[in-house]
């Protein structure tokens, strides 16, 4: 009778094999995969924050375009 009423709650307790030990310190840093809060994405606001980053964005818009151009023509001359 009392191992029917311990049969829910082995359910939820996981396994020892499968629990990841997070006691301890954090001596070799494998557990800090946050990035700093300078390396995070940040939203621009300011108006002339907007206008940088759609530079930035064009910029990096027309250089992905050139090398796909180059790639295709380099394709094309190896196809003849």
């Amino acid at each position: 009778m009392c191992n029917v009423l311990l049969w829910p709650s082995r359910l939820l307790q996981p396994k020892s094999s499968t629990c990841i030990d997070l006691q301890g310190d954090d001596a070799d840093g494998k557990l800090n995969f946050w990035p700093k809060p300078e390396e995070q994405p940040r939203i621009p606001y300011e108006r002339n924050e907007i206008k940088e980053e759609m530079a930035r964005l064009r910029q990096e818009r027309l250089k992905r375009r050139e090398q796909r151009i180059l790639k295709e023509d380099e394709e094309e001359q190896h196809s003849q």
